[in-house]
């Protein structure tokens, strides 16, 4: 399979444990794809991914593995209710989801790809998934697109730090597969802690990110008409409006 620069790099980590972070349409399934088929090239290997849900197994990998792996004379049966592929190796190739992540467990696995890891529960892996690669020394594979600092920021931290972890970061732009203009265009549409979060890979910290649009340059202290026993705040960012009390002052905090 051909693979951009970036992919490769990814691809060519002999780490055990690797965690990709990146911007939307970087090429991160893939690159699940390739590894799936990397690790199935060993005889009777047992390969899993995970995609959050069956709907997205089916219409985002399911089509994609199968014309790839067809075209390579690889597939001797497909199981389309079990999305599962049995190899002329021996080897199985099988689609899950993390929706009910108990049913996972009881199988080992030489090689897990986790697609979108920050939407799922972490009990998925740290529970469950992570003990079918015990007995056979198997690897895995973390990618998806930042959702704040959850866990799989950690795991990305985590990558950084520790034996036979690696982390990995790019932007949409760097994978290649989204112009500049595309790119730019997103980056007018989108407030700017969405773009980052979407199109750059990076972990934004969501706590209490109804305040990040509201500063001095956009929000006017005034007195109100009639007496309160409280202060009132109104603030208007992308997507809304935020009401909320801050002290026994009378005051009317008003946008401009």
């Amino acid at each position: 399979m051909k693979l951009t620069p970036p992919q490769q790099t990814i691809s060519d980590d002999t780490a055990r444990f690797r965690v990709v972070v990146a911007g939307r349409r970087f090429g991160k399934t893939y690159l699940a794809i390739n590894e799936l088929a990397k690790f199935a090239r060993f005889p009777n290997s047992k390969c899993l991914y995970i995609a959050t849900s069956y709907r997205q197994a089916k219409t985002v990998i399911w089509e994609d593995l199968k014309d790839i792996l067809y075209a390579k004379n690889w597939i001797k049966k497909a199981n389309e209710s079990e999305l599962s592929l049995t190899l002329v190796n021996g080897s199985i190739i099988t689609l899950r989801s993390s929706e009910n992540r108990d049913t996972l467990r009881g199988t080992k696995y030489d090689f897990i790809a986790l697609d979108e890891f920050a939407d799922m529960h972490p009990d998925t892996w740290l529970s469950v998934l992570r003990p079918t690669l015990s007995d056979t020394g198997g690897s895995a594979l973390f990618i998806g697109t930042p959702k704040g600092r959850n866990h799989f920021y950690d795991l990305w931290v985590q990558g950084g730090s520790q034996e036979d972890w690696s982390s990995h970061q790019y932007t949409t732009i760097q994978g290649g597969q989204v112009s500049a203009e595309e790119i730019e265009a997103a980056r007018r549409d989108l407030d700017a802690r969405r773009f980052e979060q979407e199109y750059e890979g990076s972990f934004i910290q969501d706590n209490q990110i109804i305040f990040y649009a509201f500063s001095d340059d956009n929000i006017q202290i005034k007195p109100i008409l009639r007496k309160r026993l409280f202060t009132l705040a109104m603030a208007s960012a992308t997507g809304g409006f935020a009401l909320f009390v801050t002290n026994l002052n009378p005051l009317f905090f008003n946008i401009m």
